[in-house]
């Protein structure tokens, strides 16, 4: 058994330093940046078995910019993903081997632009929009192995795959 959490963290970066339009109104700011990853597997190993199964978890959360040199206050973008996989293999017979491994993931990101909410100079472009995307895939394969002597490995096997995406905008 294992697991393990990492977060991550910056006060930010700024793409508005390099253009000179600093004034006492608008002050470029930092963008922050946040990451947390948290990871939990397990597994059994036997002379004849193995199962492994892990769990993942995903967050990172940062402020962007409107463009390449133009700062924005109130934008921001959220991104998850959970992500859980498993395998196992069992010989049950002489020559005979019998596996599979299976996977989900599942993404979320959310782009939020609240421009309509006023800067301390009390500038607003006005606008307000959420950019929202889902997406889920599910993969399993399932295999059967006939090895009779080092020369010879039969494999055959089924394999299934889907997939899904939703995309929402509002404005």
């Amino acid at each position: 058994i294992s697991t393990s959490h990492e977060y991550f963290t910056s006060s930010g970066f700024d793409a508005t330093t390099d253009t000179g339009e600093v004034t006492p109104e608008k002050k470029p700011d930092a963008d922050p940046w946040e990451k947390s990853l948290t990871t939990f597997a397990t597994g059994y190993n036997s002379a004849s078995s193995t199962f492994n199964l892990s769990y993942r978890n995903l967050q990172q959360t940062t402020a962007i910019d409107a463009a390449a040199y133009k700062d924005e206050d109130n934008y921001t973008l959220d991104y998850n993903r959970q992500l859980v996989s498993t395998e196992f293999s069992h010989l049950f017979r002489e020559h005979w081997r019998l596996s599979g491994n299976a996977g989900w993931t599942a993404t979320k990101r959310i782009a939020l632009n609240d421009s309509s909410y006023s800067s301390a100079t009390g500038l607003s472009d006005g606008t307000w929009s959420k950019d929202r995307y889902d997406g889920r895939q599910f993969t399993t394969d399932l295999l059967l192995n006939y090895q009779p002597d080092e020369r010879i490995s039969l494999t055959g096997g089924i394999s299934l795959l889907t997939e899904s995406m939703e995309q929402q905008n509002e404005y």
